[in-house]
């Protein structure tokens, strides 16, 4: 009798109450450029935080629709200025909002592979990521 194992999902709690394995990066983003940073597997936390001066600000969202002005599913994150959640994400977006700014990212990556997430997007109901 062959065993079917069952494979995590992101709702496999057990992912999330052990450590999570690292994830860093920093980048620049130029006057008006989007980015979209994804992850290789399902995030338990992220950090992020805007290292440059005060003259610049970082728009945050979880999707790209999400940072446009007319969904509004973004926060913003002036100079100097750190988020930190426990956020269950595949991906995470960011724009320049004013100026040249530079940010640094650490994400808790769980086991979970992302293709396992559901699509976050306002058609699907999930009406605060745009």
């Amino acid at each position: 009798m062959a065993l079917n194992y069952p494979s995590q999902g992101e709702y496999y709690t057990a992912a999330y109450q052990i450590s999570a394995m690292p994830y860093v990066t920093s980048s620049t983003l130029a006057v008006g450029q989007v980015k979209e940073i994804r992850f290789s597997h399902i995030s338990r936390f992220i950090t992020l935080k805007n290292t440059a001066g005060t003259a610049t600000s970082i728009a945050v969202g979880f999707t790209q629709n999400g940072l446009t002005t007319a969904a509004s599913n973004y926060f913003v994150l002036a100079g100097g200025e750190a988020f930190s959640g426990e956020i269950r994400a595949s991906s995470l977006w960011v724009s320049s909002s004013s100026g040249t700014p530079t940010f640094s990212l650490v994400a808790g990556l769980t086991m979970i592979p992302t293709g396992t997430m559901l699509h976050l997007t306002a058609s699907n109901g999930y009406s605060g990521v745009g």
